[in-house]
């Protein structure tokens, strides 16, 4: 039993869970594609949207009550997914091809055993400010109010680089931009700044947008078997 964590994205609003080894080698087109979900390589999931997914699998185990409860059993998915080597994806439809440049915010593998999985796949919904709210409790205030402040230094930075420029020209101007730009970078490389970062990161790894509960045949077999003993 395991618990599998997977982040990536897509640009044409729709990510996949598929076998690495059953790829095309280029880039794929929609018959590609298409030829991988009919092999049973590869379960797909439109987005509506661009932009950047977490998924939660649970191999042979449960998916935990308080997740379940935000997983919209309506829109379920389910499809027997074959991963010939333990080598699995997940990622935009777009990054499904052998030759694929490592980028983490489009696709992330990971290893699983080999053999055929019975997957049921859910879409999650959770009530409004319920991530934000558990990640504020986690940073504290002061840790929120330290993450608002790029808020401020970039209207000031503008404001500042307008004021110079009409008062001494382009010179005055691009000093004012330095100086905005140069607080910006050093905030987002001070060590606070990026413990606070982590720290959200971390909760927000907690809440995925997609849940799938991936039961193997060994799985299927032992439940067949304390079936057949259960009746004997």
């Amino acid at each position: 039993m395991a618990k599998l964590v997977l982040a990536g994205g897509t640009d044409v609003a729709e990510m996949a869970l598929f076998d690495v080894d059953a790829l095309v080698r280029d880039r794929p087109d929609s018959d590609d594609i298409k030829n991988i979900e009919t092999r049973g390589s590869a379960l797909r999931f439109p987005t509506g949207a661009e932009g950047g997914y977490l998924l939660h699998a649970y191999l042979d185990e449960p998916i935990p009550a308080d997740l379940l409860k935000y997983c919209v059993a309506g829109d379920r998915k389910s499809a027997i997914l074959t991963v010939s080597s333990g080598n699995i994806g997940f990622g935009g439809i777009e990054s499904l091809y052998s030759t694929f440049k490592s980028n983490a915010n489009i696709r992330a593998d990971g290893k699983v055993v080999a053999g055929n999985y019975d997957v049921t796949a859910y879409r999650t919904e959770y009530p409004d400010q319920l991530i934000e709210d558990a990640v504020k409790s986690r940073i504290g205030s002061s840790g929120t109010r330290i993450e608002k402040l790029p808020g401020y230094i970039i209207p000031i930075a503008l404001v500042s680089t307008i004021a110079a420029f009409f008062a001494s020209g382009w010179l005055a101007a691009l000093c004012a931009v330095l100086v905005g730009v140069t607080t910006l970078v050093v905030y987002f490389r001070t060590p606070l700044v990026r413990r606070i970062s982590n720290a959200r990161r971390d909760v927000e790894m907690g809440y995925p947008s997609i849940v799938v509960h991936m039961r193997s045949n060994n799985a299927l077999e032992r439940t067949r078997e304390e079936c057949a003993n259960c009746q004997t």
